[in-house]
């Protein structure tokens, strides 16, 4: 949707260990003039959410299961849990069915 609307895609930054960060840019025309104008949102996300981003970004096909194999101390059913909040947060969705799909972070672009 921002590119559709002329502007610059949003970045994604999952490297810090206690926010999720998104940095839309917008244009905003003032009298013939167009002004870039940044804004940030930061969503406070756990340990698990941003280990489970970091997981997923480079295993887009893991499932549940897998997830909580390869992050320590953490169960199936806690996946499923913190994958239900970041769906609902609107940060990462199901792409497919349940077997065959992936995961997607969204990137502000739909």
């Amino acid at each position: 949707m921002l590119r559709e609307n002329g502007n610059k895609e949003a970045e994604f930054d999952v490297s810090k260990l206690t926010a999720f960060c998104v940095d839309v840019y917008s244009n905003e025309v003032n009298e013939s003039t167009t002004q870039k104008t940044t804004q940030k949102t930061t969503q406070t996300l756990s340990d698990v959410q941003i280990a489970i981003l970091e997981y997923i970004h480079n295993h887009p096909n893991a499932s549940r299961k897998k997830i909580a194999t390869n992050l320590n101390g953490i169960t199936e059913n806690g996946v499923k849990y913190h994958l239900q909040k970041l769906q609902k947060q609107g940060i990462i969705k199901r792409i497919g069915a349940d077997k065959g799909g992936y995961w997607k972070i969204n990137d502000g672009s739909n």
